[in-house]
């Protein structure tokens, strides 16, 4: 059969950010952070904190343990792995909002009120591609809608992207969440003069004594946390509805602002950020902020995945909707 030729078809470009894949970054836009937010008063939403749930090390398996304990003594339920938070960004008052993300890791968002508590979290990730641009429209958008026509240019795409900035009380953006040194101290500087002893109060020990593999008030603070079970409370993964996870439905909350018996806890801005942070990141919500193994529990080595990146370009303006950069 005689080959005829034909012109070379035309070069796709790509569409990654080369400045920005260079960084190891992606770049979302989110147009209206209250769709799907059913229930949710325009203007509650004033942060959106990052978060990463990160890959678990095939070093953290013991294949030969006779009492089959082989996970990482990382939380009392279901938890593989640390968390670990990337900062928080701030939701621009017409609920858009534009930033940075570190690429190749397992990424999602929770967003938090004017007291850094929870309103709505993302329930699994997306990993971002180093240069990826992605927008979405808010939260649990359907695939066959599409943004709202705005008034007025989005300030999202009339401001440079932001990157992230720390918590309260916190000196960097990143940051792993550790039972042990961001809650322990605060109950032993506050609590624990009662919740204490042979006879604590309201039988709640907040001690730092050692069990078998956590310690006496991790385990005693446990039954607080508000966090329904995957698929057997949450309908195999149906879409959930605003505060019904973490801090806001927590009865400890109750008692970090009214303190108990009438005693009050004074605790700081900062000390009730870290401590509902901490309810905020799941019914798995870890004890160690390194993955020690279960077998070999006390003073055994210890394994932390790699999280930081390189911080993004401060030149960088997005333009319009199809061209972000």
């Amino acid at each position: 059969m005689p080959l005829l030729p034909r012109k070379v078809p035309p070069a796709i470009p790509s569409s990654l950010h080369e400045y920005l894949a260079k960084e190891n970054l992606a770049l979302v836009y989110v147009s209206d952070i209250y769709k799907g937010l059913d229930g949710v008063e325009n203007g509650a939403v004033k942060y959106i904190r990052i978060m990463e749930q990160p890959s678990r090390s095939i070093a953290q398996r013991h294949e030969g343990d006779e009492q089959r304990l082989s996970n990482n003594a990382v939380s009392l339920s279901l938890s593989l792995t640390p968390k670990y938070c990337h900062g928080i960004i701030d939701v621009n008052d017409d609920a858009t909002a534009s930033f940075y993300v570190p690429a190749n890791k397992n990424i999602y968002f929770q967003l938090l009120d004017e007291n850094y508590m929870l309103i709505q979290t993302e329930r699994t990730y997306i990993n971002y591609m180093p240069g990826e641009i992605r927008s979405c429209i808010g939260c649990h958008e359907n695939s066959s809608e599409a943004p709202r026509t705005p008034v007025n240019r989005p300030k999202a795409l009339s401001m440079r992207p932001k990157k992230a900035r720390p918590m309260p009380g916190e000196t960097s953006p990143k940051r792993i969440y550790d039972y042990q040194k961001d809650i322990q101290p605060i109950l032993d500087a506050k609590c624990v003069s009662c919740h204490g002893g042979d006879k604590p109060a309201a039988n709640l020990d907040l001690r730092n004594e050692e069990t078998t593999l956590f310690n006496k008030s991790y385990e005693s603070l446990r039954k607080y946390i508000v966090w329904p079970l995957e698929n057997a409370e949450t309908n195999s993964g149906e879409y959930s509805n605003p505060y019904v996870f973490g801090s806001h439905p927590s009865r400890i909350v109750n008692k970090l602002i009214k303190g108990c018996a009438g005693v009050r806890p004074d605790l700081s801005f900062e000390e009730f950020v870290r401590f509902v942070s901490w309810l905020d990141t799941g019914r798995n919500t870890t004890h160690l902020g390194t993955a020690r193994k279960i077998y070999a529990t006390r003073g055994s080595p210890t394994i932390v995945p790699s999280t930081l990146g390189k911080a993004p370009p401060r030149n960088l303006r997005i333009s319009s909707s199809s061209d972000l950069l």
